[in-house]
């Protein structure tokens, strides 16, 4: 039941959910039974704050209010997809419990690649060492080593066209955009890893905007994902960004 509603918490944690209600009865039904009731913050002021059993009758019997599938099955598969991803975990953490060190050494291996592409430069601007000079050299690394995760920066969008070859079995997540069309975005290989979710946000005070703040020299941003080693049952956070050169508080 928690893990249930921690999976709708994650899923739904865009879609404006604020907390989530949990009941345990055997009324009408008279076999112990539970209810998980996400909340939101565009429920109506004086019912947020009520038990959802004080919603109007219609609220539970007009077809508009619900389940279809073609509305709601995507949702509804990610949270199953979320449930069983956190399902995995806590065995495994069960498993593991008693000793965390053999917990370590149970995890399968994984490599990471971090780079720095500079990949918006132009022969006008770095002559031979420009980015389309250097990417099929850096596409044959990608290929060479196949690194199970991957951290880039100074990533322009039409850098993905020319890395997506070498990573056929790579997702990925872009993040925020800092100065003209650059990002931090961070790769998995989905035969190793399931994405649970996935974050971006600028370094500033204000994180949900797009600025320049504590002296830096351009906007700098933190790209997250949480994902699931398929191989281990772990839950692994993976987190890249490119600090400031410039201020020592960026």
């Amino acid at each position: 039941m928690a893990l249930l509603g921690e999976a709708i918490e994650r899923v739904c944690a865009d879609e404006g959910l604020c907390r989530v209600n949990y009941e345990i009865l055997v009324n009408t039904d008279t076999f112990l039974h539970a209810h998980v009731f996400p909340r939101y913050t565009w429920e109506p002021a004086d019912r947020i704050t009520m038990p959802v059993f004080r919603y109007p009758d219609e609220n539970w019997r007009l077809p508009a209010y619900q389940y279809d599938d073609a509305r709601h099955g995507a949702l509804r598969l990610r949270i199953r997809e979320t449930l069983e991803l956190l399902t995995r975990a806590e065995r495994g953490h069960d498993h593991h419990c008693e000793d965390a060190t053999i917990g370590r050494i149970v995890m399968e291996p994984f490599s990471f690649l971090s780079g720095n592409l500079r990949g918006w430069s132009s022969p006008t601007q770095d002559g031979e060492h420009a980015w389309v000079y250097r990417a099929p050299h850096y596409a044959a690394l990608l290929r060479d080593h196949a690194p199970h995760l991957i951290g880039f920066q100074e990533f322009h969008p039409s850098n993905g066209d020319d890395v997506a070859p070498a990573l056929p079995f790579h997702a990925w997540e872009l993040g925020c955009e800092c100065d003209t069309e650059q990002y931090t975005p961070i790769y998995w290989d989905t035969r190793r890893f399931g994405l649970i979710r996935t974050d971006s946000c600028w370094l500033n005070r204000w994180r949900t905007v797009k600025a320049v703040d504590w002296g830096a020299n351009h906007e700098r941003a933190v790209t997250w994902v949480e994902l699931m080693d398929r191989q281990a049952d772990r839950i692994v956070l993976v987190v890249n960004t490119h600090l400031d050169h410039i201020s020592e508080p960026a």
